[in-house]
């Protein structure tokens, strides 16, 4: 149950894999909010199919490992090819991926060579660490990002700079969506759009 005015249920197979998930309302009449429906191989339980009110279907195929190799979204089509080693050599998507050639980091990436010519952005971004290996400042394009971290190392102020300097953690605090963020930190003084792409190209080293 979702408060009073919805309910949802789940479909299993005897296997125990996810038939449906299915939301209405309890009102008379019941409206469907919820339709999700799903397909998995009962041999290997990899996920094959899934559906969202039969308007948006995915598919999926795997190799003899188990490892995903295409997607169908709709009416696109995403392949992921492997190295021997298991890395990731190329994503449709993305590109081609190569890594460290030495036979002590074989799995470290080295390059992403962006085969779609619209992924990747054009500036280099550049990380600093802290001593406890978080992100501590970014710059990117003439944006810098600064992170200010507590004794128990967990963020405490964000502040992004773009010629003029603003404090954007009380926006983030308080954004609860897209709308939200654009009220807080839009006002002229900074792009909202800049910021949402800058910060979605942020990653804390763990």
């Amino acid at each position: 149950m979702l408060g009073d005015d919805y309910r949802t249920t789940k479909d299993w197979d005897p296997f125990g894999l996810l038939n449906g998930i299915y939301t209405q309302t309890t009102g008379n009449p019941t409206e469907v909010e919820q339709q999700e429906d799903y397909d998995f191989d009962e041999k290997r339980g990899n996920l094959l199919e899934r559906s969202i009110f039969e308007t948006y279907d995915e598919s999926f195929t795997y190799d003899d490992l188990h490892r995903l190799t295409g997607e169908t979204v709709s009416s696109s089509t995403l392949s992921t090819t492997y190295a021997n080693n298991g890395n990731i050599t190329n994503r449709s998507e993305i590109g081609d991926f190569t890594y460290d050639t030495s036979t002590t980091s074989p799995h470290a990436g080295t390059n992403l060579t962006s085969t779609t010519g619209d992924l990747l952005p054009a500036s280099n971004q550049l990380v600093d660490y802290t001593d406890f290996n978080k992100a501590s400042h970014i710059s990117q394009g003439g944006l810098d990002y600064f992170i200010t971290y507590g004794p128990d190392r967990q963020r405490r102020k964000t502040t992004l700079a773009d010629g003029i300097a603003m404090d954007v953690t009380a926006a983030i605090n308080v954004a609860s969506n897209w709308n939200d963020i654009n009220g807080v930190v839009g006002g002229g003084k900074i792009n909202a759009g800049k910021l949402f792409l800058f910060l979605c190209l942020c990653y804390e080293k763990k």
